[in-house]
């Protein structure tokens, strides 16, 4: 649901007037107006008294799902201009991004595993077996954190759709067959660490 149909739903539910709720907030009936008709939101300034007023838990979920997409779009997008850095040798430069995602990761919960991630590529350009091994370790150890914005505070007003709930080891179980099945680490599987581990 939209949060213009959100707020729209819950004033009419609550049996308030579109100057009403302005009132209460102390902004302008058209405001009010423009949030309903999608025009425009509402300041994040103005959702608590908002969900207040209309009585209302949606309000922060419509929110914290735009925070969480936003999120994912920001860290999906630092992870291609860090693979581009990849085939252009610019590994320095690739390094910087590297950082940066990791504290959109941290900033917005998007758990430990993709931290991870992001060392276990730069490991494998750079061909760094240890480094690979380490980061693969602790991608088996932190499986069950890709879901971690399902468990975060930033994120406890948005309803999940989980049709099935994955347990440690089945999440576990998941990235060890993509490990498997992953070429560019082949350097690495002859380790008797990754043999035993991807058993």
């Amino acid at each position: 649901m939209k949060i213009s149909e959100v707020i729209r739903n819950y004033r009419k539910k609550e049996n308030l007037t579109q100057e009403q709720v302005a009132n209460y907030l102390n902004i302008s009936a058209p405001a009010v107006n423009k949030w309903e008709s999608g025009i425009s939101c509402p300041d994040i300034s103005l959702l608590a008294a908002l969900a207040r007023v209309l009585k209302i838990d949606e309000a922060y979920g419509v929110y914290e799902g735009i925070l969480r997409k936003s999120a994912h779009e920001t860290f999906t997008a630092l992870s291609l201009i860090i693979q581009m850095l990849f085939k252009e040798k610019k590994f320095n430069e690739a390094e910087e991004y590297i950082d940066r995602a990791k504290k959109v990761a941290d900033a917005f919960d998007l758990g430990a595993y993709h931290k991870y991630s992001l060392d276990l590529w730069y490991a494998r350009e750079k061909k760094d077996k240890e480094k690979a091994i380490e980061m693969i370790i602790n991608m088996v150890n932190e499986a069950s954190s890709i879901d971690g914005p399902m468990n975060s505070n930033l994120y406890k007003h948005i309803k999940f759709n989980v049709n099935s709930s994955w347990d440690k080891d089945k999440y576990e179980k998941a990235v060890k067959g993509a490990f498997k099945k992953d070429k560019t680490l082949d350097f690495v599987k002859d380790d008797p660490r990754i043999k035993i581990l991807l058993e």
